[in-house]
């Protein structure tokens, strides 16, 4: 099953839409592939007529806006989402819905996702072609994409101060810290993985205790 991923900055962008229109609201966005993942970079805007349970988009709008995309050099087939709300109701696919899905966009395939102002959202792939199939019920996810540097740096953080195998600070116990049994009997620098030391008996601790089980018999 694939996933849908969804950048912080769109996310922000995309609930921000939602909670802050009182009605519907709805808009395209940019999808790129991510193996057989999906990865939402962009959602837009367009102007619109809304009311509490239906949006129309401006088509002259987005003519426009795809347009503009063509004079600055980018590539509109990435426009691959179709984004709206469902205001205080619930996040679900109406009939209207499934109508826009199977009639309003001439592409291969196309992601549909629906949001509530509870923050709850459903995510869809439909494919057009080669054969018509729709998978509902996928996940949004927040991608963070990985920082190397702050790996680098972390690594080098780590094999600096980190030395594996050996206990550390073992003082810290003589002032009250709860160290682990096992790790006071090995005491500073000892690698955990070493055998524990046979504990020698404390010769003069039995003789007391003998001492003092005679003098109780006697007594008694």
């Amino acid at each position: 099953m694939p996933r849908v991923f969804i950048t912080p900055q769109a996310k922000q962008r995309l609930d921000l839409y939602i909670q802050l229109c009182p009605d519907e609201i709805s808009g395209l966005g940019r999808v790129e592939r991510l193996g057989e993942d999906f990865l939402i970079t962009e959602v837009f805007l367009f102007k619109q007529r809304a009311t509490g349970a239906s949006t129309e988009l401006s088509e002259k709008d987005i003519a426009e806006w795809l347009t503009d995309l063509v004079r600055q050099g980018k590539d509109p087939s990435k426009i691959k989402l179709w984004w709206h709300s469902h205001a205080s109701m619930g996040a679900y696919w109406s009939s209207t819905d499934e109508k826009t899905i199977s009639s309003c966009f001439a592409t291969d395939w196309m992601i549909s996702l629906v949001g509530n102002k509870r923050g709850e959202y459903c995510v869809r792939l439909d494919i057009y072609k080669p054969i018509r199939l729709t998978l509902d019920g996928l996940p949004l996810e927040v991608y963070w994409p990985e920082d190397k540097e702050l790996k680098a740096e972390v690594e080098k953080e780590i094999r600096e101060k980190v030395k594996r195998g050996f206990t550390l600070f073992r003082s810290f116990y003589d002032y009250g810290y709860p160290y682990p049994y096992e790790v006071r009997r090995r005491g500073y620098g000892e690698p955990f993985s070493s055998p524990l030391p046979e504990e020698k008996p404390d010769v003069k601790k039995e003789e007391d205790e003998k001492k003092k089980e005679k003098q109780e018999e006697k007594e008694g």
